[in-house]
């Protein structure tokens, strides 16, 4: 009798469980890390293209001070923004880096 009660138990745990299952009743939501953003209107696009040219700009000038000696590719913005950063040289010597 014990076995029996057992087994009908097993069994309805196991049915419930593939129930479960094959009705999607656990399955996680679909979740979304922000909403999808609006459009940059024209204003907004012109304003990026000119800080673009103004961090390009600045980046060459500190270049051909010597003031800016990078240690990756590309614009380092906050490199430009304090006035250049050798990061090589902060490299070799040990110091903390902002490539």
């Amino acid at each position: 009798m014990k076995k029996t009660i057992k087994f009908l138990c097993l069994v309805g745990i196991v049915s419930v469980a593939y129930i479960a299952g094959s009705n999607n009743i656990f399955e996680p939501t679909v979740l979304n890390a922000q909403d999808q953003p609006e459009k940059l209107s024209k204003e907004e696009k012109e304003r990026l293209e000119a800080l673009s040219v103004a961090f390009s700009q600045s980046l060459e000038s500190l270049k051909e001070s010597q003031k800016y000696r990078p240690a990756i590719d590309g614009i380092n913005t906050f490199a430009v923004s304090v006035g250049g950063l050798n990061a090589i040289a902060d490299l070799e010597s040990g110091n903390g880096v902002d490539p």
